[in-house]
């Protein structure tokens, strides 16, 4: 058993912080992750690496969940919004 202290790894694409996540339900090495930057970003954790990343101005998002029946569907939910997201070939649409 490995100790806690010890992460299995460590990603440093975000420098001020994570808010939320949520693991792929379709995809086992999928995670995709909220940050204090407002950034949503979608990591591969097999390559260890942002596979995408939101540029546009989305905004803080609080909370993302991926859709259990829609591939690459989710949603984020901020103070005011609950948006739903589609990601077609690493381009984010809203649906």
């Amino acid at each position: 058993m490995r100790r806690m202290t010890n992460p299995v790894s460590e990603l440093c694409e975000n420098s001020k912080g994570i808010i939320a996540m949520s693991w792929s339900p379709h995809c086992d090495d999928e995670l995709l992750v909220s940050t204090k930057n407002d950034k949503l970003m979608l990591f591969n954790m097999e390559k260890k690496e942002a596979i995408w990343k939101d540029e546009g101005d989305s905004g803080r998002y609080y909370d993302v969940q991926w859709s259990l029946s829609n591939r690459g569907v989710f949603a984020a939910a901020s103070h005011n919004n609950l948006d739903l997201f589609k990601l077609h070939d690493r381009a984010l649409s809203p649906v």
